[in-house]
């Protein structure tokens, strides 16, 4: 809760001559080993520096936007300690807040600092897809689609399927990070119209052929065409996510 509401059960304001530090200890599971650790923030208004162990790992400015941050090289055995240090300045600053002014009143709002949204842990693999944008073109009948990974190789592929319902209408693969264009005979401009499915693959050179990442796993991502050729909403198995791991994810809340 922010530091400003009675269920935080702090009820002050913050103003921009104070600081907001936030402390926390976890333990990582055993299973996580030889997984990369991402911390991430469902949101933080407005100035969040994060250090893990002493260690800074981020900072972030923008008080409605998620972010994480790769804690796995900070990390230790046993109890680990999570430090956050927030400022808000509120309507003392620049930065955009609506309607929350540090003098509240009329219309204006009281001020929201801090943690507002959840912060969680999540276990990736080595490589894994950090997320996914869909830009669909009715015009020219495709879809292009950006899958960006972490510790990605120059051999590393990535394939891009897209299916309506259970049919396969498009494949493509693209090498070095380039976008995938897919091209859709009838493509339909009704929301959750097909489906996608990202698989990285690694090249085994002992063996000269491409091998499956441990991460290879299916996602459905609901597509849609506008006239306006706006971006595809997202549905992952009902949750609405900003990224993508593409990959068995484990997470612990906080």
């Amino acid at each position: 809760f922010a530091v400003e509401s009675s269920l935080s059960g702090v009820g002050k304001s913050l103003g921009k001559d104070n600081e907001l530090w936030y402390n926390h200890s976890f333990t990582v599971p055993a299973k996580w080993n030889g997984k990369r650790v991402l911390l991430h923030f469902g949101a933080v208004d407005w100035k969040a520096d994060v250090w893990v162990n002493g260690v800074s790992v981020g900072s972030h400015t923008g008080g409605y936007t998620p972010f994480e941050f790769d804690i796995t090289s900070a990390l230790k055995k046993g109890a680990n300690d999570i430090r956050v240090r927030v400022w808000d300045p509120t309507d003392d600053g620049y930065q955009p807040r609506g309607k929350q002014v540090n003098r509240p009143e009329g219309i204006w709002y009281t001020p929201v600092s801090g943690i507002w949204q959840t912060v969680w842990l999540e276990a990736v693999p080595q490589q894994y897809i950090k997320q996914v944008k869909t830009t669909p073109d009715l015009d020219r009948k495709s879809f292009r689609i950006e899958v960006p990974v972490c510790g990605a190789q120059p051999e590393d592929r990535i394939e891009v399927a897209l299916f309506d319902g259970d049919t396969q209408v498009a494949k493509g693969s693209s090498l070095n990070g380039a976008a995938v264009e897919l091209s859709v005979a009838e493509p339909t401009r009704q929301a959750e119209i097909s489906y996608a499915v990202f698989c990285l693959k690694k090249k085994n050179k002992r063996k000269q052929r491409n091998q499956p990442a441990e991460h290879g796993t299916r996602r459905t991502i609901a597509l849609s065409y506008s006239r306006k050729n706006t971006n595809a909403g997202r549905r992952d198995q009902g949750v609405s996510r900003t990224r993508d791991t593409n990959c068995e994810k484990e997470s612990r809340q906080y």
